[in-house]
């Protein structure tokens, strides 16, 4: 009981013993009292209940031993198996038996695609020297904390191919981009009408990638006007081409609610097309825009019928995103902001395995504790040893991109503050693409000039660099939204990032890379080396091409460049993460006057610079 309120009841009893004579009727007089006072006691506690239970949620676990449970888990334990053809015949038994799983269109009305266009005019570009625009001046950007995290999406497949999506200014369609040349230029592959006179509201975009074999889902939100959140929930497909779009309902709408914000991810890397997974997470909102649940789903044929679950109930949670995570218990992770103390905001992460996902089976809930609120979170797991990083917001005068990071033995334990420069840092998102290992980070930084930073590392705890990505000197970065990162293989074992990002408006969509024109890296065997070393360049002197020979015995951020005789840098052969091994690195000079150069080799504590001469 509040400390106010017992001393409230003991200065009032002691007045009644005071005035009152009759034992009797004091006895009355007090009951109804604490009665009045528990009263409004209750009404002080309320809020500070609700604060708890949302912290504290009741971990619940309930077996169930159904007969649909049991298929279920019988599903799940084939695909883990590899056993391709049984999984198959066990996912088809189990949609047969249970309908209801299965969605239809509510009206006649489906999202259809309308189709590829020809390529954006390319601009110069690459991190300190310029800008490409993928998109120009129709980009939806929303505001306000219920709202999602950024208006657009950048994803590359494993070919190093990016894709950009995003959902135009007045809401009236869908577009993908693509780019085959390392970002120089995009087409657009598919514009996705939402039918009818509904409008998309909100959507996020992943590409799987299932032995090469790549498949863009989509999970969009589209509702029956510009204003309303009464969203009624997609999934969408198409090849990595644009060809063979489908669209289909993830989930009925209710009366009066809407399914809205939704995050997308898949476990194509880990299974093969057969048994690939998608997984959804979403809000179910009211009228006005405040949500009531935060729900997830997941499709086991390629959007044909769906499993439901719901992460939590009763609260606003918001700002959405799911990851799936196969090493060890093959799990599902979803982070989201909630603002039950508006001037507070928490940072939670919900788990549940897969076998148990549909189930009576309550999510395990994490708190993010800080002293400060913190909120905008995203995950992304390294799927090839299943560490996890998690990025996010730190509210204070100055705001700060903070990390966590966990290794299996530790959950979430290591936190780091990657914007160690004061400057009003947040909109920080994070990604680790399948087949490479690097966690790659980025985020605006607001100030004099507002900026967007891009840091990197194969552990968060080695997070090194600190990279300006937009290089305009006319307009500042725009800090309504946040910008977007992904990695892509340049090389060998050679890896570099892209960025997409907007200016002050927001405006245009541009892309900035690490590596727009990629220098040859070629590998030399399998072993990897015993310690670092920087070869002599072959031939010495040269004109105008020569072949650089180094090892690296572990993964890490690799530069190589070259500098003349001034120390002025004239060229960067490589700026970005690698994995150990020896390489060959080609080098052409035809640009620079004859002279003598130095090229040097950093990774990690180790330097080493040896000089070369261009003869012309």
């Amino acid at each position: 009981m509040h400390k106010l309120t017992v001393f409230v009841i003991l200065v009032v009893i002691g007045g009644i013993k005071k005035q009152l004579k009759g034992e009797q009727k004091m006895k009355k007089s007090i009951l109804l009292i604490l009665f009045g006072v528990f009263f409004i006691s209750n009404i002080y506690s309320q809020s500070s209940s609700d604060k708890n239970r949302e912290a504290n949620p009741e971990q619940q676990y309930v077996q169930d031993n159904s007969e649909r449970a049991q298929l279920w888990n019988r599903m799940i334990q084939a695909k883990f198996d590899g056993n391709e053809e049984l999984h198959a015949q066990l996912n088809k038994e189990y949609f047969a038996k249970y309908p209801d799983l299965n969605q239809a269109p509510i009206n006649n009305d489906a999202p259809f695609a309308q189709g590829p266009e020809t390529p954006q005019p390319p601009f110069q570009g690459d991190w300190g020297s310029g800008d490409i625009r993928v998109a120009a001046g129709d980009i939806l950007f929303q505001s306000g904390s219920n709202n999602f995290q950024a208006g657009y999406e950048l994803e590359v497949d494993s070919l190093g191919n990016k894709y950009v999506g995003y959902i135009t200014r007045d809401r009236d369609s869908l577009v993908v981009y693509k780019s085959t040349d390392q970002g120089l230029t995009w087409v657009r592959i598919n514009r996705i009408n939402p039918g009818g006179t509904n409008k998309w509201h909100s959507f996020d975009m992943f590409i799987t990638d299932s032995a090469n074999v790549f498949r863009i889902g989509i999970a969009a939100s589209r509702t029956p006007t510009s204003s309303s959140w009464i969203g009624e929930l997609y999934w969408m497909s198409m090849r990595d081409d644009g060809s063979g779009f489908r669209a289909q309902v993830v989930l009925a709408t209710p009366p009066n609610f809407g399914f809205v914000n939704p995050s997308i991810t898949s476990d194509g890397w880990d299974y093969s097309a057969g048994s690939t997974y998608w997984y959804i997470a979403y809000q179910r909102v009211d009228a006005a825009g405040l949500g009531s649940q935060c729900l997830a789903a997941m499709t086991t044929n390629w959007g044909y019928a769906f499993q439901h679950d719901t992460v939590r109930n009763t609260f606003n949670d918001f700002h959405l995103d799911i990851e799936y995570n196969a090493v060890g218990t093959d799990s599902i992770y979803v982070v989201f902001t909630n603002d039950i103390t508006a001037s507070d905001p928490n940072l939670r992460i919900m788990r549940i395995s897969l076998g148990n996902f549909g189930s009576a089976t309550g999510w395990t809930q994490f708190n993010v504790a800080t002293a400060l609120p913190d909120f905008d979170g995203e995950l992304a797991v390294n799927r090839n040893d299943g560490t996890m990083g998690l990025v996010y917001t730190v509210g204070n005068s100055n705001l700060d991109v903070v990390a966590r990071y966990t290794d299996g033995s530790t959950y979430w334990g290591t936190v780091v503050n990657v914007s160690a420069t004061a400057g009003n840092e947040s909109r920080a998102r994070i990604d680790n693409v399948e087949r490479q290992g690097a966690f790659r980070i980025i985020f605006v930084s607001a100030g004099t000039k507002d900026t967007v930073i891009y840091t990197s590392g194969f552990t968060i705890p080695a997070l090194s660099g600190r990279t300006i990505v937009n290089a305009s000197t006319t307009s500042n970065a725009s800090t309504s939204t946040s910008p977007d990162i992904a990695g892509f293989r340049t090389g060998p074992g050679a890896f570099g990032a892209g960025a997409i990002f907007s200016l002050v408006g927001p405006t245009d969509i541009y892309y900035d890379g690490s590596n727009i024109t990629p220098t040859g890296i070629n590998q030399n065997g399998n072993e990897i080396p015993a310690s670092f070393n920087l070869s002599q360049n072959y031939p010495n002197p040269f004109n105008p091409t020569t072949n650089i020979n180094f090892a690296i015995p572990v993964n890490g951020f690799v530069k190589l460049v070259v500098f003349d005789m001034l120390g002025r840098e004239v060229a960067t052969i490589i700026n970005n993460e690698m994995t150990a091994g020896s390489y060959v690195a080609d080098f052409n000079a035809a640009s620079l006057a004859s002279g003598i150069y130095f090229y040097k080799l950093t990774s990690g504590d180790f330097t080493s610079t040896k000089k070369m001469i261009l003869v012309k």
